[in-house]
């Protein structure tokens, strides 16, 4: 290479690293806190894009907006959150254009939504929670009565709260209940000082037998097959039956050992 072409190289790389496109949301910050149908006010910051640029905002956050395409600088825009969402945490990010085919993505921020509605009374179903055995975990439909009457989905709104009566039975974070022995426990759930107490169950079935009717066979097998891979939720997980801490083909092969009838037979 010349000295002509290296200088032509260097020069093209100063000016495309100075020339890089980018995009930041610069409010709200990430980690903001919204209600359900109130309105929120979104600044995009860009660089390295023609005055041509166009903005529009992307993610899992559900919203509305009159201006869901902003042509001209300061790229703000003015969204609202559907009285209808779902509480818990959403992602937003922007992403630009110009009429050069330049373009950019920002990097996401983090929406948290919670319920705006006084809430007046919470209900879980099923309102005894049965877990099988160690190891598995259940989601519970937890919803809450508003004052107007409407029903709305709490599991992941930030400002509900779990309580596990005894931990060493039942473990809960998010609205995500796990067996961690057998017994019988109670887990709260609770927001806004109003609470709802649900019993829980872990059962204590025949070593083996994960369809938990009373054999092992070819269907507790194939069951188990489905599950390797699957992380170990507590060192008493029925599914590690070897106790290494991981499921994987050794449980199985542990498992045809321990069926009812010869060659794992359903009859």
């Amino acid at each position: 290479m010349n000295t002509r072409a290296i200088c032509l190289f260097f020069i093209l790389t100063y000016y495309c690293v100075c020339q890089a496109q980018s995009l930041t949301i610069t409010s709200p910050p990430s980690g903001t806190t919204v209600s359900t149908g109130s309105s929120v006010v979104v600044n995009v910051s860009a660089s390295g894009l023609s005055s041509s640029a166009k903005m529009s905002l992307f993610g899992s956050l559900p919203y509305t907006a009159t201006n869901t395409l902003v042509s001209t600088p300061p790229y703000t825009f003015s969204i609202r959150i559907p009285e209808k969402t779902t509480p818990g945490k959403y992602s937003l990010f922007a992403i630009g254009t110009d009429d050069n085919g330049n373009g950019a993505e920002s990097p996401s921020i983090d929406i948290i939504v919670t319920e705006s509605e006084t809430i007046s009374s919470i209900r879980v179903q099923p309102p005894l929670v049965i877990i099988s055995y160690p190891g598995v975990d259940i989601y519970p439909d937890i919803t809450a009565l508003t004052q107007t009457g409407k029903m709305v989905s709490i599991a992941t709104d930030p400002k509900t709260m779990f309580l596990s009566a005894n931990s060493s039975i039942v473990s809960v974070e998010h609205g995500r209940i796990v067996g961690i022995s057998p017994g019988s426990t109670e887990i709260t759930v609770s927001i806004n000082g109003i609470s709802a107490v649900v019993p829980v169950r872990v059962g204590n079935p025949r070593r083996g037998d994960f369809d938990v009717d009373g054999d092992v066979d070819s269907f507790d097998v194939a069951r188990l097959q489905t599950m390797i891979g699957m992380k170990v939720r507590t060192p008493n997980d029925y599914r590690d039956l070897n106790r290494d801490g991981k499921i994987d083909a050794l449980d199985t092969r542990i498992l045809v050992t321990l069926c009812t009838r010869p060659r794992c037979a359903t009859q």
